[in-house]
């Protein structure tokens, strides 16, 4: 029985200097997995939770509230381990059992951040830049999506509203614009239209003096000041595919009896590339050289507020009051599918809905788009894009809240 128990407590004892080794190996093990597996997790989260607090920003725009921004501004985890050995031991017969254990457990914390400040509200009420329009068509982006989001008048197309996005109080006017869009996009497609930059182009602008809180408040611009941010475009037309009776040549003559400038007026402008046609593409905000298209393009305020007209809402929402409604001269209400059917639509349902592709809860409604709509589901990508592109993501002096992830 001596021998038993000498053997018995040498093999405890060559299992407990094993032990360690063996955990070392499976922490490894483990923790690589599951840091995989957290990663990811958190990773979704935070895409699906940025589409849910855009989509939320678009019914809260329509029911006429000001929408808020939250970024996520710092994610940390803290791991925890535990480990041990046990062991049991019995006679008659003689039985032994030594077995390791191990903890483990992940806390994951979240900063938040308001997106707010005088930066901030000037980024959102800054007109997109006609580099950015240029920028985004090249990067692959559907050149009629970008045109229809980003874009409020081409020469004397609006794209559904006239004047201010703010104050409609009209029947939009759309339907040219997208026939131009779609046109436009067909050319870019094919290769036969091409953006490109007016390269060192300077201009002088009227600005506010954000800088100076004070000055802010009482009015103060700075006039006169020289940047070099929005350079103007050419709009190049490859001259080998302008074929007479060609696919191209039609789309061209289309084109520009829409914007309503001379076939003629495309001529050899682009000294660095002799096989295009081009004619200048001016911002209406920001003018230089004198162009034959000139684009009022919007801010990301005012792409959202008009976005946010594709948000279907309950008839009982209309009746009340809580929303805008614009009614023809016949008296009946608008139906903005028509505008953005092909664009964006974002659903309304009294119960949370089945197969969506993003869903929030808003006022005891669901809003969502559609999990088999891939033309909203694309829109709503390049909007992201854009808001996280446009809005800076800066908070200023912003508090923070930080919170702990269940």
């Amino acid at each position: 029985m001596a021998n038993l128990s000498t053997l018995l407590r040498l093999i405890l004892l060559i299992l407990a200097l094993a032990a360690p080794l063996a955990l070392s190996g499976c922490g490894a093990l483990v923790a690589s997995t599951d840091i995989k597996g957290g990663r990811h997790n958190l990773n979704e989260a935070v895409t699906v939770t940025t589409e849910e607090q855009l989509l939320l920003a678009l019914v809260q725009t329509r029911f006429v509230h000001n929408p808020g921004f939250l970024d996520i501004s710092a994610i940390n985890t803290q791991l925890k381990w535990s480990a041990g050995l046990s062991g049991s031991y019995q006679t008659n017969p003689s039985v032994g059992m030594v077995g390791p254990s191990l903890g483990y457990s992940e806390s994951p914390t979240i900063t938040y951040t308001p997106l707010q400040g005088p930066e901030f509200v000037r980024r959102m009420m800054m007109p997109v830049g006609t580099e950015i329009i240029g920028m985004l068509i090249e990067t692959g982006w559907s050149s009629e999506v970008v045109l229809r989001l980003a874009v409020q008048r081409i020469n004397d197309l609006p794209n559904g509203f006239d004047g201010s996005i703010a104050s409609l109080k009209t029947i939009p006017r759309y339907e040219e614009f997208i026939r131009m869009a779609k046109v436009f996009d067909r050319l870019v497609a094919r290769g036969d239209l091409v953006l490109t930059m007016v390269p060192n182009h300077h201009f002088p602008i009227t600005s506010w003096d954000f800088k100076n809180p004070d000055n802010f408040k009482s009015g103060t611009v700075i006039k006169n000041t020289w940047e070099s941010t929005d350079n103007p475009l050419l709009l190049n037309v490859r001259r080998s595919a302008r074929k007479k009776g060609s696919a191209t040549e039609r789309d061209i003559e289309e084109l520009v009896d829409l914007l309503g400038f001379p076939l003629e007026n495309l001529k050899p402008r682009n000294v660095l590339n002799p096989n295009f046609d081009s004619v200048y593409v001016q911002n209406l905000i920001r003018p230089g050289y004198k162009g034959d298209v000139w684009i009022q393009t919007r801010s990301l305020q005012e792409t959202l507020y008009a976005l946010s007209w594709a948000v279907q809402v309950p008839p009982e929402a209309e009746e009340n009051g809580e929303v805008h409604v614009i009614t023809g001269t016949d008296g009946q209400r608008f139906d903005w599918n028509e505008m953005y059917k092909d664009l964006l639509t974002i659903h309304w349902s009294p119960s949370k809905p089945e197969e969506t592709a993003i869903a929030i809860p808003y006022q005891g409604n669901w809003y969502y788009v559609a999990k088999n709509d891939v033309a909203s589901k694309q829109t709503f990508v390049l909007l992201a894009q854009m808001t996280k592109m446009l809005s800076g993501l800066s908070s200023g002096n912003a508090p923070t809240l930080t919170l702990p992830v269940q």
